[in-house]
């Protein structure tokens, strides 16, 4: 069976998929019309060009094909939703409003929505309890929302029974992970990964056993500060042969930098990334993470030296630009200390 083949065909018996480079040409324009932001994101237009529904994102065939039936059943624009929401408010409407301006990127009118189809629904639901505090943690980055808000957001997911709740948990402690990180507070997510170790413990999913490594490599470095046994369990994660992929060493190497472990071995990696990389902008990608680390451990020259290879790779690469300024400000203070 073609599974390819039917999810082409699945799409074009229910439209005409048009398929732009946001960044380029015609896309640019009408990227900028849409209010395109981040990528993908598809849109489901009318013949008029009216906007019926989008989503944002990477996911399965079935529910990007469940997303496209939605929007053919219901192919109203977004004006007459939000029209019919008012007339006559429902937990349908408002949730789906809250998914079309989630996929706009405008976290308030999605939490305004989000909230109202929460108190329009008769029956708990999880899916929209996790939307919301999705949206509220999505809005720290911005600093839409305090953490206030988005620590009950957390709290509201994790007072929800049941094993439908799982991924949800998962969800929220990995969002709380970095959320924490980012505001000084690594703490912040023990509760939350404590609740999503216990619901995944045993778990035979493929992809909740994946999560689950991830969560114990979070509570060994934040929790526990257990750093050697971080180390260890990020070793473990790593896939068949990553000795020997430049990527896989540079993403390795990466992650000790962005935790400030094991920078030395990290420094062995990203110079083996070095030599295996192919030349231009991987080569140059792997050079940054090396002055990254170089400059990290006291070596600030060597930092220099290596943008100034990695623009040579990458020569129109504005942030090596950037970075190649930062070393040479930095060296520029040790040499007046």
């Amino acid at each position: 069976m073609d599974e390819n083949k039917e999810f082409r065909n699945a799409i074009h018996e229910a439209s005409i998929f048009l398929l732009l480079d946001a960044e380029k040409g015609e896309g640019e324009s009408l990227a900028e019309k849409f209010g395109v932001t981040g990528y993908p994101t598809y849109m489901v237009l009318n013949a008029a060009g009216e906007t019926v529904d989008r989503w944002i994102g990477y996911g399965d065939p079935d529910s990007f094909l469940a997303s496209l039936q939605g929007a053919v059943n219901d192919p109203s624009t977004v004006a007459e939703k939000f029209a019919r929401y008012e007339a006559s408010p429902n937990a349908c409407d408002a949730e789906k409003l809250g998914d079309i301006y989630s996929a706009e990127r405008d976290p308030e009118k999605a939490l305004a929505m989000y909230r109202s189809a929460d108190e329009l629904d008769t029956e708990s639901n999880a899916s929209l309890t996790a939307k919301i505090f999705h949206t509220l943690a999505g809005g720290f980055f911005s600093e839409t929302f305090s953490l206030e808000e988005i620590t009950t957001g957390a709290d509201a997911v994790l007072a929800i029974d049941g094993d439908d709740n799982t991924m949800n948990l998962v969800q929220v402690a990995s969002m709380m992970g970095m959320i924490g990180g980012r505001a000084g507070q690594p703490d912040l997510s023990r509760p939350y990964l404590m609740a999503a170790l216990e619901a995944t413990e045993g778990t035979q999913h493929e992809g909740m056993i994946k999560a689950r490594r991830e969560l114990l490599l979070e509570k060994a470095l934040h929790i526990d500060n257990d750093l050697e046994t971080a180390v260890q369990l990020k070793r473990d994660s790593m896939p068949e042969g990553w000795k020997d992929s430049p990527d896989d060493l540079n993403n390795f190497a990466w992650w000790c930098f962005e935790n400030k472990v094991n920078l030395e071995q990290a420094e062995k990696m990203a110079r083996s990334a070095t030599e295996l990389a192919e030349p231009g902008q991987e080569k140059a990608m792997v050079l940054d993470t090396l002055a990254e680390i170089c400059n990290e451990l006291g070596n600030c020259g060597e930092a220099v030296a290596l943008m100034q290879s990695a623009l040579e790779e990458d020569p129109e690469n504005e942030y090596f630009q950037k970075q190649l300024e930062r070393f040479q400000d930095l060296l520029g203070q040790d040499n007046r200390t």
